[in-house]
């Protein structure tokens, strides 16, 4: 038998539905005022107030580079995992 400390308050069905119209609400906003609304979403969501979105491929190599191995190979065992495959 289950028992509970608190219970949350409300249906989790509820929930789901309020989220998914925040979320076409969002979709209609981006497709409608595009750029603007991204911006606005990255601010919201992200505290993101930079000039430019999309990171270049020099800077992510830049990234990259600067990670530990130990750091890339527990990214790519639970990458692995994720998809059911296996390690190099």
């Amino acid at each position: 038998m289950r028992s509970y400390v608190q219970r949350a308050e409300g249906s989790i069905e509820a929930d789901r539905e309020s989220l998914r119209d925040s979320v076409r609400a969002m979709l209609r906003r981006i497709e409608a005022e595009r750029d603007e609304a991204i911006h606005d979403c990255a601010a919201r969501f992200d505290r993101w107030s930079g000039a430019e979105y999309r990171v270049s491929p020099d800077r992510i190599r830049a990234v990259a580079a600067n990670l530990s191995e130990t750091f890339k190979e527990d990214f790519e065992f639970c990458l692995c995992q994720r998809h059911g495959g296996f390690p190099r």
